[in-house]
């Protein structure tokens, strides 16, 4: 599967490049998962996988572990191991008052 992604030529950012890069690399971690172990089901507990992938990345830097990170990220919004999840894109950030709000035009990561 090859990935395209469209971002407007108005909304041009840094890392565009490496953004599109992860994406696709994300997509073929998928699917080699999917190829591998068939069909997200629940009961693989994949918020479970994700903390133990995000603890490994904190030990190690391998952004490796980063790639599967974002693939448990995915999996558990499809087939969460959560019960009461929902969506609110109202919700207000947790990080903005911690680590600030990027301004436009500037460094927003």
């Amino acid at each position: 599967m090859i990935l395209e992604v469209w971002v407007s030529d108005r909304l041009r950012v840094p890392f565009e490049r490496e953004f599109s890069q992860f994406l696709q690399r994300m997509a073929a971690r998928r699917d080699q998962g999917h190829a591998a172990y068939g069909t997200p089901r629940a009961t693989k507990r994949y918020l479970s996988r994700l903390g133990r992938e995000l603890d490994a990345y904190k030990r190690t830097g391998n952004q490796e572990h980063l790639l599967n990170v974002a693939v448990y990220a995915w999996l558990e919004s499809v087939r969460p191991e959560r019960e009461e999840t929902h969506f609110d894109p109202a919700v207000a950030s947790v990080t903005g008052r911690e680590f600030g709000r990027g301004q436009k035009g500037g460094d927003t990561h």
